[in-house]
């Protein structure tokens, strides 16, 4: 029977800890760059793609990536590359906003931070990932709440009274604080996913 409660507390934590008091842990400091709350859902699993179609050549979660490259590549230039490697080696063709995501986790690898996008929020349950290593905080109500992360992959239980419009989502790793500011909601800037990047 103990064992029984044990196992119950352990699996409704993360719903207290979102639902519950919020005397939480402050996570680190981020930038001073003020965030605009309410960033989107993407639908786009931007690490998993990375994972699957770039990782033979450029390392898990782009480990051996070679950072002076993107730092010194405009937006445009960066996707038109971008592009060209999904199509050709990665052999699974990226276009428009999720183009734009892939595009600006290169941003996050070459400024060594980690990188944050919201994918889904369905069922009450806000989804995203992150690179590996990171912690994951939702500000709510202003009160940082901890996501769990598993792997490259987070997720958090909402309260039904929660608003979404007051969400800010940041991530930390090795001291590195970014935070999704925008729309969509990935945590770095990318090309205009409008545009073709084709270089027409």
């Amino acid at each position: 029977m103990r064992a029984h409660l044990r196992l119950l507390a352990i699996l409704l934590f993360p719903l207290l800890s979102a639902c519950g008091e919020r005397s939480l842990p402050t996570p680190p400091q981020s930038s001073p760059s003020a965030p605009v709350a309410g960033a989107s859902p993407t639908g786009l699993d931007t690490l998993t793609y990375f994972d699957t179609h770039c990782a033979s050549c450029h390392g898990p979660y782009g480990d051996y990536y070679n950072r002076p490259f993107a730092a010194a590549t405009d937006d445009d230039a960066l996707a038109r590359i971008v592009r060209e490697m999904t199509a050709g080696p990665g052999q699974s063709p990226l276009e428009g906003e999720a183009l734009a995501a892939l595009t600006a986790f290169h941003r996050a690898l070459a400024a060594d931070e980690p990188f944050l996008v919201i994918t889904s929020y369905a069922s009450g349950t806000l989804r995203g990932e992150v690179s590996p290593g990171s912690s994951v905080f939702v500000l709510i109500d202003d009160a940082p709440v901890p996501a769990t992360v598993d792997g490259h992959t987070w997720s958090l239980i909402l309260c039904d009274q929660d608003d979404r419009s007051a969400w800010i989502v940041t991530a930390e790793r090795a001291g590195k604080t970014t935070r999704i500011t925008h729309d969509p909601g990935f945590s770095h800037p990318g090309p205009d996913p409008t545009m073709s990047h084709d270089g027409k």
